[in-house]
């Protein structure tokens, strides 16, 4: 009887309605985490912060800062300061917000294609392990793919909808997050426009139906002509980065052919078992009329060309966005879901032992992300009783020195928490913090209308100390050089500090980073302010320090 209890359990197929719901859980648990932990100050939120604060303080991009990309990942942070404040917590909250949109979009998109509902509970969780998890802040890396999944999951949803009306409201939406995509991150942009165009000319060709691509034309090119032609007198020529001088172009097939052969496994292990999958399915339907077939499994036909082009893209994307080196990861989800997909239409997947099967092996293959966050509690129940200074083994053979003060590195451990209103609670170098404390102690903070060029991480100082970034068309919105910054905005910048424009200068020097904040700045500042103080960082090196100069009276 038990056994027979057993086997009927087994057997038990979830339905739709239940894995809605485990959806929604597993997409709850995984966008919420980060507003749950206290989380460290970390590489390139300054760019975040500042540019968010600069849009919410009704500054524009070109007219006020130039930046080499478009303001599209500003947008929703910038919300965000404007609804919870200007601090760190609130980029959160804002990627949250986004992750939360990326999840939907996923789901949308999966459904469009017809993927059973247990493969596509496999594939958000799937998505929420490989990509959400990792992706706490806002960046434009991953914001422009998000934005081309919101695009894609409504030019999909427009496509198939019934009615007349909902088909051009989802088409022209879609066209708005496309170009969207583009002024957020070019190259992750022009991937979303050609795989959009590519499902919109296979769906018009085998559907004969001509409206859904004029559609598509008309209301891109209006929204690109809203984006470009109100900035035209602001240089947006000049910092829009599309390779002309001074920028250079990212996109090299040499680079592109190098990562492909001498590394991208997965990704060629994906592309290959769809290139098979897809030539054995077709084979059997070339017999029967080829293009009828791709027309009457129209849904299928699309995944297909979809699953290829974000294969492509995936590929394009790891050569020229690579920072950070997971930012196109969402290619396991979209391939782990063809495959799975696939299985699908010949096996019964929607069993209670076949799905949780699959969410173990998920679970199991990308254990490195939760298991950094869950590995001390395990540790202190495994370890209990147990001296491991006595054991030797791959982590304990060598000895570790955690004294901060003699230790080469910032031991990210000993960070403390912030009192400052817009980093409270981030975890910063305590050396950090009593720098900052100190530099708010300085009188020249007392002036009125004070005047502050901050080439440093601390852009959150504009908020703590009150005073207004510095804006016009010819300042940048940050200083890496030959990516934010060119020669004539370096001039431009000593020539202000020859004037004495300034009352404070910030200067960030990281030795072991080429030009990072054009130290050509820095000398300028040297020759005619004095340095009144230095402290480290909000680095894991030690190397990296913040420099204060004032100006002499």
């Amino acid at each position: 009887m038990i056994k027979d209890k057993t086997l009927a359990f087994l057997d038990f197929k979830l339905s739709e309605r239940q894995l809605l719901v485990l959806e929604l859980a597993i997409s709850i648990v995984f966008v919420s985490l980060p507003l749950l932990v206290q989380l460290p100050f970390r590489d390139n939120l300054y760019v975040s912060w500042e540019g968010a604060y600069r849009m919410s303080i009704g500054q524009l991009p070109y007219q006020d800062f130039g930046i080499p990309v478009g303001p599209g990942m500003w947008l929703m942070p910038a919300i965000f300061f404007k609804l919870f404040g200007p601090y760190m917590i609130s980029l959160v909250k804002a990627q949250a917000f986004l992750n939360l949109l990326s999840i939907i979009s996923l789901r949308t998109i999966l459904k469009a294609f017809n993927v059973k509902p247990e493969v596509i509970l496999v594939s958000v969780l799937l998505f929420c392990l490989s990509y959400v998890m990792i992706n706490f802040w806002p960046w434009y890396n991953q914001s422009v793919f998000i934005f081309q999944l919101i695009g894609t999951a409504l030019l999909l949803s427009g496509l198939f909808t019934e009615g007349k009306t909902k088909r051009v409201l989802f088409i022209v939406l879609s066209a708005f997050f496309i170009v969207l995509s583009i002024f957020t991150k070019q190259d992750g942009g022009a991937m979303a426009l050609f795989n959009a165009g590519l499902l919109l000319l296979v769906y018009c060709i085998l559907q004969k139906r001509v409206l859904p691509i004029i559609l598509f034309g008309a209301s891109f090119a209006g929204f690109l002509a809203l984006a470009i032609v109100p900035f035209l007198d602001n240089e947006i020529g000049y910092w829009f980065n599309y390779g002309q001088p001074p920028h250079y172009s990212r996109v090299s097939l040499l680079d592109l052919l190098n990562d492909w052969f001498l590394d991208s496994k997965w990704l060629k292990f994906f592309f290959l078992s769809a290139l098979l999958l897809m030539f054995l399915h077709y084979r059997k339907a070339a017999s029967t009329g080829f293009w009828n077939y791709l027309r009457e499994n129209i849904h299928e036909t699309l995944f297909n060309v979809f699953i290829l082009g974000l294969l492509f893209q995936a590929g394009v994307i790891q050569v020229t966005s690579f920072s950070p080196p997971e930012g196109n990861y969402y290619f396991y989800t979209f391939g782990v879901a063809f495959l799975l997909h696939r299985l699908s239409l010949t096996q019964e997947t929607s069993r209670i032992w076949i799905v949780g099967a699959g969410v173990m092996v998920i679970m199991i293959w990308w254990s490195d992300n939760y298991w950094k966050y869950t590995s001390k509690v395990f540790s202190k129940i495994l370890s209990e009783g147990k001296d491991r200074k006595v054991e030797v083994s791959k982590y304990t053979w060598a000895e570790v020195d955690e004294d901060a003060a003699k230790y080469p590195l910032q031991l990210q451990h000993t960070w403390i928490a912030s009192e400052f209103t817009a980093i409270k609670d981030m975890k910063l170098p305590p050396a950090t913090l009593d720098g900052i404390r100190n530099l708010k102690k300085l009188d020249v903070w007392k002036k009125k209308d004070i005047r502050v060029l901050n080439m440093s991480e601390l852009t959150f100082l504009a908020y703590e100390f009150g005073y207004t970034p510095e804006h016009s068309s010819r300042h940048p919105l940050w200083y890496h050089k030959h990516v934010g910054i060119f020669d004539r905005e370096i001039q431009y910048l000593c020539e202000q500090i020859d004037k004495g424009t300034y009352d404070v200068v910030i200067f960030e020097p990281i030795p072991y980073l080429r030009d990072y904040f054009a130290n050509e700045v820095q000398a300028c500042a040297q020759q005619k302010y004095k340095m009144v103080m230095r402290f480290p960082a909000p680095k894991v090196d030690t190397k990296s320090s913040i420099e204060v100069y004032v100006k002499g009276e």
